[in-house]
């Protein structure tokens, strides 16, 4: 009996050790649970959402004029930029120092399911030096329009189309990395110095590039420009950024 009695005390300590380490396990879980949450919660209200401008059955998602400050400046310093306006009609004109990149960013919810169809003129001056840009494990862009859309569990994924210095037009670079933009390569350095119009199915690149249908609000968009040469600035003019229904 004795020694049963010392092997249930020499049991209890332990039993009790176990309740607290699970208390404390417990109340980990709940804190770092209550941190992410907060932290999701909060990601994405740096600024409000603005509203696109109904044009016909398209949606004006830049409204590049209308000064009412929802075009950020998210990544850079070194950038200059304007939204002139001609005819009833506002682009964007941005350019950046040799050497430095930017990003204006402005938060847009839109329906796109229903607008999948984005469409949107662009040119870069001047011609920028590929040489400098030999890496292919991944896309390089002069210029990009980045498309950020709702997916599962309130995460955001964000597809961007790139105007690139190298001759690659119409790769497409989508990692297994689903952490990181899926890149569409629209145009390369053949296009230099030359105002395009490009029109794109969000909706389809999205399925096609991270695999499964996204859910249907789209929640952002993002002009970037990037020069690697030190010596040499980049230009980029757009024009208004829409989004229509898919033609039927």
């Amino acid at each position: 009996m004795p020694s049963q009695l010392r092997k249930a005390r020499n049991l209890r300590p332990l039993t009790e050790a176990g309740s607290v380490v699970r208390k404390q396990a417990g109340r980990g879980a709940i804190s770092f649970a209550l941190f992410l949450f907060t932290t999701l919660a909060l990601s994405g209200c740096d600024w409000k959402f603005a509203d696109p401008l109904p044009q016909g059955n398209a949606l004006d998602l830049s409204r590049f004029g209308a000064q009412d400050g929802s075009w950020r400046l998210r990544v850079g310093d070194s950038a200059e930029w304007v939204q002139p306006c001609s005819n009833d009609s506002c682009g964007l004109e941005m350019a950046v120092y040799g050497g430095h990149s930017a990003t204006l960013r402005r938060k847009v919810r839109w329906n796109a399911e229903t607008h999948p169809i984005l469409r949107w003129s662009w040119s870069v001056i001047p011609a920028a030096d590929s040489m400098a840009r030999s890496r292919l494990t991944q896309a390089d862009a002069v210029v990009a329009l980045d498309v950020t859309l709702a997916s599962s569990f309130g995460f955001e994924k964000t597809l961007r189309y790139v105007w690139s210095p190298r001759h690659d037009k119409g790769k497409v670079w989508a990692s297994g990395d689903n952490w990181r933009p899926k890149a569409v390569v629209l145009r390369d350095r053949r296009d230099f110095g030359t105002l395009v119009t490009d029109s794109v199915n969000v909706w389809e690149d999205f399925r096609k590039t991270f695999g499964y249908v996204p859910r249907h609000l789209a929640l952002a968009i993002a002009v970037s420009v990037r020069s690697n040469n030190p010596n040499q600035p980049v230009a980029v003019r757009f024009g208004r950024i829409l989004a229509q229904p898919e033609a039927k």
